[in-house]
């Protein structure tokens, strides 16, 4: 954790730092820290907007926001229509949106 906040000191755009503090907060259970960081990198970097919102999206599911995890998944879209990240984490929302639906009937 220190070296990557050390690195994001020297860098605050490296979104690589950025992610693997947010993936270090979010093992740690620190998920208001996490969406913090992302939010904050959101606004200061547009050039990994796809990455940004899909790791959002991937903390609000943990969180157990799905609406606002969907709307991430859409806008990591569009910005990158191609975005593995966002693709793949829109199909496993759904799979568990679909679960929950299931269980509520």
């Amino acid at each position: 954790r220190r070296h990557l906040e050390q690195a994001l000191r020297v860098r605050p755009t490296c979104i690589e730092a950025v992610l693997s503090l947010c993936d270090i907060d979010m093992a740690e259970e620190r998920h208001d820290d996490a969406l913090r960081r992302l939010r904050a990198y959101a606004h200061a970097d547009t050039m990994n907007g796809d990455f940004v919102h899909a790791k959002l999206a991937e903390v609000l599911i943990s969180l157990g926001k799905y609406q606002q995890a969907l709307e991430h998944y859409r806008m990591a879209l569009d910005v990158n229509p191609c975005s593995d990240a966002a693709t793949h984490g829109l199909r496993r929302l759904q799979r568990l949106l679909e679960r929950a639906q299931r269980s509520a009937a």
